[in-house]
């Protein structure tokens, strides 16, 4: 969320305005631009192969998807500025995190228009009250 700004304007408080032009929290892997931004993520840069060794345990496997959803959950939370359970009880009222990410953006898109309204309120309050 970046406002331009010139000088001599003010910049808004808050910029209500589509926050998946950039954000990789809403990115979910089913366009070109999703696939071009997480191809250039890692070390080996673009076309990094991962070589899944056949050997891994059952059990182990169970442990490494609970710990890569955990963080993907975590990492949603952070960026979205909502609290851990709070995502976490959304996810168990939708079908899939793809769903969850559509709400978390919703949520965080409503917030900054409640927030900007709440904020221009507080102004005309000030105004009127001197």
């Amino acid at each position: 969320m970046h406002a331009s700004t010139t000088v001599g304007q003010p910049s808004p408080a808050i910029k209500s305005e589509s926050p998946e032009a950039k954000d990789p929290l809403f990115y979910d892997g089913d366009s070109e631009t999703d696939i071009e931004f997480f191809a250039h993520r890692g070390p080996a840069g673009p076309g990094m192969l991962v070589n899944l060794d056949p050997q891994i345990h059952r059990a182990d496997i169970e442990r490494f998807v609970q710990f890569g959803f955990d963080e993907q959950v975590n990492r949603l939370a952070i960026r979205s500025g909502f609290q851990v359970e709070t995502v976490q009880d959304i996810y168990k009222q939708v079908t899939c995190f793809k769903r969850l990410k559509q709400v978390i953006k919703a949520m965080r898109a409503s917030a900054l228009d409640r927030a900007k309204a709440e904020i221009e309120a507080q102004e005309r309050e000030d105004l009127y009250a001197q």
